[in-house]
């Protein structure tokens, strides 16, 4: 797989990172990422090769939630 870039909550740039790192690096599924050959930045969440790494996300989110 192709490193990606993205952009952060002060929508600056980041990257290239690998697509095991972007969790780590705080990423979400709306977090707008790219890598080259993509016509436009896109949700991680839209992007198939990636999407993956997201699907735990809501859970842990409702756990935190149900939690407080």
């Amino acid at each position: 797989m192709e490193n990606y870039f993205y952009l952060n909550e002060k929508n600056e740039q980041k990257g290239p990172i690998s697509p095991e790192e972007l969790i780590s690096n705080g990423v979400t599924k709306n977090t707008l990422v790219w890598k080259n050959g993509m016509a436009q930045w896109l949700p991680a969440g839209e992007i198939h090769e990636i999407a993956k790494l997201f699907t735990n996300e809501t859970s842990a989110t409702m756990l935190e939630i149900g939690r407080a």
